[in-house]
């Protein structure tokens, strides 16, 4: 799609610097900046839709729980100094919260 020209979407945790690293190299390479959106979210939210997803390539319904605390528990906010053209976080409310 790059080679293309085309725009390009990665949805994805990448939750620390170096799994992000992949994707600013592959950028890099052609020519594209690196905008980056946060969507932070409450963790039983993250939870619970995790586990609503029982065709997840990854991730089995029951597993949710441990998988989703091991990602929170590695997860690095990116930085600006990433590479990033445009850092933009997002918090996602739960209804009580609204």
């Amino acid at each position: 799609a790059m080679a293309s020209g085309l725009c390009v979407i990665v949805d994805r945790c990448n939750f620390d610097f170096s799994q992000r690293q992949v994707w600013y190299d592959l950028a890099a390479e052609h020519h594209y900046p690196v905008d980056c959106l946060v969507l932070s979210v409450p963790l039983p939210i993250c939870i619970q839709r995790c586990q609503q997803r029982p065709s997840h390539e990854s991730i089995q319904p029951k597993e949710a729980p441990r998988i989703v605390n091991m990602v929170k528990a590695q997860w690095e906010m990116p930085r600006r100094d990433e590479q990033i053209k445009y850092l933009r976080t997002f918090r996602i409310l739960t209804s009580s919260q609204q």
